[in-house]
């Protein structure tokens, strides 16, 4: 008798063959339970399978992450959503214009920034050995020298994550990392995570062959130089550069399966979930709203740096949520990622999960 989770790995190695995969991991993630599956190897033309327990980079997937740190911190009275980039970030001289933005404005994407840094303080950022909350401040100082432009309207940043980020140096005092680990990280006992790409003998990403097309190589993680970087510089860290197991993303995207699992307040999960009212955008704080009507999912996240392709979603009811990631960056990749995750909402995937 063929069980679920033989149905699960069947439609995971058909996408796998289908789109050429090195490596790919699924997981089915229900209030309390778990089933994931994997196909594929670490390395392509490799012989290592990949496993259950290996971490995964699910690059902008962490933005959430950053609104929930933020989120913990407003709900402790340090921080409001309501805060201006020009108070929070003050000591590094910010045009005037920046008083009215707040830091809701840059998690949304409607802060009047441009998607990223120069491609000048992109290169530099790899051989910068400064702290990376340094190398934030510096980067916050270059962009906030200039008014925001076209405010209100909907742009994709990493820039603004960047810039959340040194806020949240300012505010907790310590390094964006360790203010991740200590709200968020460690309170759901996400051992697994750890920033840029992964180590050791793990899954290792691939680059597209053609700067966005085409099967590429594996990228050796230890690199950190150009022209290819194992992951985005360092200075993008709030902005998506963490990795981990499925089964510590599942323990992570619980939280907005239980009501905000006792860490997040139903105004924190509503703002972090929801579009801003009035502006042209269908993002949250690193959730997306699907546009159709007749769509069963309720929220989405994607992320990928090049190398890694990760994907998350919650149904309708959010009592149900699949975790899509494979160790391949090509962009052409990002919508069949996410109709297979769509697919594997099927209800009769969906019998006895394991409680993990």
């Amino acid at each position: 008798m063929t069980t679920r989770t033989d149905e699960l790995t069947a439609k995971i190695r058909a996408f796998r063959d289908r789109h050429g995969l090195p490596g790919i991991a699924a997981a089915l993630v229900s209030v309390d339970g778990i089933r994931t599956s994997t196909a594929g190897v670490r390395v392509r033309s490799g012989e290592e399978p990949v496993g259950a327990a290996d971490p995964w980079h699910i690059g902008s997937c962490g933005k959430s992450m950053t609104a929930v740190l933020y989120a913990r911190l407003v709900q402790r009275g340090q921080a409001q959503w309501h805060g201006t980039v020009g108070d929070l970030l003050a000591d590094v001289d910010p045009h005037p214009a920046w008083r009215g933005v707040t830091m809701t404005d840059l998690l949304t994407h409607c802060a009047g920034l441009p998607g990223n840094l120069t491609q000048h303080a992109m290169k530099a950022a790899y051989s910068d050995m400064q702290p990376e909350a340094a190398q934030r401040t510096q980067a916050a100082e270059r962009a906030l020298a200039e008014p925001p432009v076209k405010y209100g309207k909907f742009l994709y940043s990493n820039l603004g994550y960047i810039i959340a980020g040194a806020a949240i140096e300012r505010i907790t005092a310590v390094s964006y990392q360790e203010a991740l680990r200590r709200e968020v990280l460690q309170p759901l006992g996400m051992d697994s995570a750890g920033f840029g790409a992964p180590t050791g003998d793990v899954p290792w990403g691939h680059r597209p062959r053609w700067l966005v097309y085409g099967s590429g190589e594996a990228v050796d993680p230890h690199i950190m130089s150009l022209p290819h970087p194992a992951d985005n510089p360092p200075v993008m860290t709030p902005a998506g550069r963490l990795h981990l197991s499925l089964d510590d993303w599942a323990r992570f995207i619980r939280l907005f399966m239980r009501d905000g699992g006792g860490m997040l307040t139903d105004d924190s999960l509503q703002r972090i979930t929801t579009p801003p009212t009035g502006r042209t955008s269908y993002q949250g704080m690193g959730w997306a709203v699907p546009t159709r009507e007749a769509s069963p999912v309720a929220h989405v996240q994607q992320g990928s740096n090049l190398r890694w392709i990760a994907t998350a979603l919650l149904d309708r009811e959010r009592r149900k949520a699949v975790l899509v990631a494979t160790n391949d960056g090509r962009p052409s990749l990002l919508k069949p990622c996410l109709r297979l995750g769509v697919e594997l909402l099927e209800p009769l995937l969906w019998t006895h999960l394991s409680s993990r």
